[in-house]
């Protein structure tokens, strides 16, 4: 962690803006590699582990936290509040098993496949730009920004060397695969922190996106309530998430079910309803729609959705079906209910297109 951190944090339990830096072990830059952060109002503890800080509620931490992540802080006696989680609500449950779900895909599973594949489509900024969040490449130069839910870096590898100060920030613990992107830079930082109670003050950052995740944090509204505020005037805030438009099969059948094997289903057996999916759905790519789109023929529906899958190996297809699959709730979001945002948060839009007829790419100018 660049020490240069702290001035863009506060305490998430009591939202005082001084916190105390105990460092542990350091690098030969002086950035904290273990140690942790103590907010000097409330006295709540922050771990830093392998240069990451870990910036949750203390009433939420100890249900957070990865069994290696415990084993480190205990073995350098970091402090930490004692006892389980204070909130037994719905929210709270999902967001851990978002946290372990999404360790386990980047963790565990082999992403090196999964990884090059998926840079087919956003291995360059002007095709992220193109594919995802519609902010042209030429917005981040200089710029301070932030990343809400930056997963394992995919964007972090293409966008590094743009912005002066980069802060990119997850739920889950693929940020350690993120943070050894660019291990000894002095202008990122990643972060495991809640979207919902994000640790930042108001008004640091000339742009925050977040792609493809705010559909997942298990309520969008609360979500940019927290986010907007952190963008300075003038600023841009962007995201992609999945539409409403176009997906009436995934929101009114597939959701519902995919709760239910969240609830009842063990991973193991997810595993291999992925693998059995997979093969299903690559066989109609490679059977329907790859000989259609070779006559120019598009009437299938989400055409276009499934000609990029067709590009995807049958290892990233079948982590494409997991990641549908073990996400304990995701949003439809539409675009009437964009616009209602862009209202109520004072936005004024740039960019607001259908991606792969499936996930709205969005970009606003924050104007208060």
């Amino acid at each position: 962690m660049n020490t240069s951190l702290l001035e863009y944090l506060k305490c998430v339990d009591c939202n005082h803006e001084h916190l105390q830096l105990h460092a542990i072990e350091s690098n030969e830059r002086q950035q904290v590699i273990t140690g942790y952060l103590q907010c000097e109002h409330c006295q709540a503890c922050f771990p830093i582990i392998h240069g990451v800080l870990i910036a949750f509620r203390q009433d939420r931490l100890q249900d957070l936290l990865l069994p290696e992540e415990r084993e480190v802080l205990s073995r350098h006696s970091v402090p930490l509040p004692s006892g389980k989680s204070s909130s037994s609500d719905g929210l709270t449950q999902g967001q851990a098993q978002t946290h372990r779900n999404w360790s386990f895909q980047w963790l565990k599973m082999d992403t090196e496949t999964y990884e090059h594949d998926w840079g087919k489509g956003f291995e360059d900024l002007e095709k992220f730009h193109y594919y995802d969040i519609p902010i042209p490449p030429e917005e981040y130069e200089g710029k301070i920004i932030c990343e809400a839910s930056c997963g394992f870096g995919r964007v972090i590898k293409i966008l590094h060397d743009k912005p002066s100060r980069y802060i990119a920030f997850d739920l889950s613990g693929a940020v350690y695969k993120a943070m050894k992107l660019f291990p000894q830079s002095e202008k990122l930082d990643v972060i495991r922190a809640n979207i919902h109670h994000p640790p930042f003050k108001e008004a640091v950052f000339d742009i925050l996106f977040s792609p493809r995740a705010l559909h997942h944090t298990g309520n969008m509204d609360v979500a940019l309530q927290r986010l907007i505020p952190l963008v300075k005037k003038g600023g841009l805030f962007a995201y992609s998430v999945y539409s409403r438009e176009n997906n009436t099969l995934m929101w009114g059948v597939i959701e519902p079910m995919k709760r239910l094997f969240n609830r009842y289903i063990p991973r193991p057996v997810m595993l291999v309803l992925s693998n059995i999916l997979a093969v299903f759905v690559m066989a109609i790519i490679h059977l329907l729609y790859v000989p259609l789109d070779t006559l120019h023929v598009k009437i299938l529906p989400l055409h276009n959705f499934f000609m990029v899958w067709s590009t995807f190996s049958f290892t990233t297809i079948k982590m494409n079906v997991f990641d549908l699959l073990h996400a304990p709730y995701a949003e439809y979001i539409s675009g009437e209910q964009i616009s209602r945002w862009e209202t109520q948060y004072h936005l004024a839009p740039l960019h607001k297109k259908l991606l792969h007829d499936t996930v709205w790419g969005y970009a606003a100018r924050k104007e208060q």
